[in-house]
């Protein structure tokens, strides 16, 4: 039988040896996990770190594509800045130059005036001078209408009396005279009177223009020129008559019809100066108000 003593004790060695073995076991459990914590806090610092590295590389994608855009954005602005400056230079240069063939119209246009007050008037003693005179302006102010009145009534009158001058037959030869005695100069007898009748319907046409009759005046022009085609007065005052009717196509053919049948009429290119300069032609006027100029200066010389 075994001591009871020795039992006890051995009892207690086995019981201090299993709460060695149970403390060691406990001992190398916490160490597992204090290594399954150190670990895990390992991974989780990688992860993180792994995290914010691709973080990192992500951002600037869109910081660089927002200053791309911005960039791209401020070249644009700049350069429809560039056009529209362009476009206002442009402008602006265009301003300027039609000001300054404004201002040189202008110019031309008060020399020739000058020139023309101070030249002396030409054919001031012929019949039509003083009905109505190729250089003096055509279209004349400032005239009374009344005194217009008591022109064209005149002038009436005097066409009807060449008009039966023209139609009265001739009278019968007186006994003992020869055909060759009574016989009137054919050439006088056929020119003068259309001449006169001429210069009588200028005039009236010319009145009628002042009473702003312009039709009336026209169809005496019109009269004029069926009997001389290239009456370079009648189509000058023509011209005037069609531009007090608005018709100005008309107007500018009649007035080269009258240059082209008298070169020297500086009237008539002031005229279509005139009338082109209205209508904004100003390139065709500039050119005739020159014209004029170098009439002029033939004129005088």
């Amino acid at each position: 039988m075994p001591i009871p003593g020795k039992v006890g004790e051995t009892n207690t060695q086995d019981t201090l040896r299993a709460y060695l073995q149970l403390q060691e076991q406990l001992h190398a459990t916490q160490l597992a996990i204090q290594r399954n914590r150190d670990e895990d806090a390992a991974a989780a610092a990688e992860s993180v770190k792994a995290i914010a590295n691709r973080l990192e590389g992500i951002e600037p994608a869109p910081t660089l594509q927002r200053a791309q855009d911005l960039e791209a954005m401020q070249s644009s602005n700049r350069a429809i800045l560039f056009v529209a400056g362009l476009f206002a230079a442009l402008a602006l240069l265009t301003m300027l130059c039609m000001a300054y063939f404004q201002w040189r119209n202008i110019n031309r246009l008060a020399e020739v005036s000058a020139a023309l007050s101070a030249a002396p008037a030409k054919d001031s003693g012929s019949p039509v001078a003083a009905l109505g005179a190729r250089d003096a302006p055509v279209v004349t102010f400032g005239l009374v209408e009344q005194s217009s009145q008591r022109l064209l009534g005149a002038l009436e009158q005097l066409e009807k009396r060449i008009y039966q001058l023209e139609h009265t037959p001739n009278p019968p030869l007186p006994k003992g005279a020869s055909l060759a005695q009574a016989a009137p100069a054919p050439a006088p007898a056929a020119v003068a009177p259309v001449g006169v009748r001429i210069a009588v319907l200028l005039g009236k046409g010319q009145s009628l223009l002042n009473l702003d009759q312009a039709q009336e005046a026209l169809a005496c022009f019109d009269r004029v020129l069926a009997l001389d085609s290239n009456h370079a007065e009648a189509l000058l005052k023509k011209g005037a008559a069609l531009e007090r009717l608005r018709m100005l196509d008309e107007a500018i053919t009649c007035y080269d019809q009258a240059i082209a049948a008298d070169g020297s009429m500086t009237v008539a290119y002031l005229c279509k100066g005139g009338l082109l300069n209205r209508i904004e032609r100003f390139g065709e006027a500039l050119e005739c108000y020159e014209q004029a100029l170098r009439t002029q200066e033939e004129g005088r010389g």
